[in-house]
């Protein structure tokens, strides 16, 4: 989910989720995401706000919060909001200053890595279908953004977020969104018909690919469903 990096073409230490986009620098106006939120969603974590400004970083949590900060601001710069004004972070990464160094350099390396095996539409495609099945006002917030910049169109957005495929993507973006869903809902082995289609439009690559897309984004979006985190009060 969080990690718009399929544009990065070296080797990253650092870098941020979501999926990939070409260039994060313009804006997207705020009540074009808003738009497909739920009215009821929350805007504090269960997880207390920590930053510099704050004044209640350990020095583990002062470390974490300039790896995250500098990869924040490198692949999203004002894309999304990432930061509260109390300077603490937005969305998963506020809940990752919580857990060691080792685990949020590993969270950043995995999400680097795994959007660069589909394009920037493809990863999208796979987040916009976890959000179908699974609602998370933050991720909402932000992918209904970034999914435009990967190249769908504002009714294509809302309409995989409804749960509906548009007719007017490609082939592969619709067996990337089809088969997300699926993933998302399986409580056992996908089944033979299944990969079988999948495999015909996206081949075995891509259909790891979008295996390895779902399951990390499903990570973050378990994430901020456990800290209850909504779209930022500064969106």
């Amino acid at each position: 989910m969080f990690f718009p990096l399929k544009f990065w073409s070296v080797p990253l230490t650092v870098a941020i989720f979501a999926n990939s986009v070409n260039s994060l620098a313009m804006e997207l106006p705020r009540e074009a995401a808003n738009a497909v939120l739920p009215k009821d969603c929350a805007s504090v974590s269960r997880f207390p706000p920590l930053s510099p400004t704050i004044g209640n970083l350990s020095a583990s949590q002062a470390e974490q919060y300039t790896v995250i900060d500098n990869a924040l601001t490198r692949f999203y710069g004002n894309t999304i909001v990432t930061k509260n004004p109390d300077g603490s972070f937005t969305g998963p990464f506020g809940q990752l200053m919580y857990t060691t160094p080792t685990v949020v350099q590993n969270f950043i390396n995995l999400n680097v890595g795994v959007a660069q095996n589909l394009p920037a539409s493809e990863n999208e495609a796979c987040v916009l279908a976890i959000l179908s099945v699974i609602k998370a006002p933050f991720a909402i917030y932000a992918h209904t953004i970034l999914g435009q910049k990967a190249g769908f169109t504002l009714k294509q957005v809302k309409s995989m977020l409804a749960g509906k495929c548009p007719y007017d993507v490609t082939p592969r973006q619709a067996a990337a969104y089809k088969l997300a869903v699926k993933i998302t809902n399986l409580r056992g082995p996908l089944d033979s018909a299944s990969f079988d289609e999948a495999v015909s439009v996206l081949g075995r690559v891509g259909v790891e690919g979008i295996t390895q897309q779902t399951a990390t984004s499903l990570l973050a979006v378990i994430m901020l469903n456990v800290g209850d985190i909504g779209v930022p009060v500064n969106a």
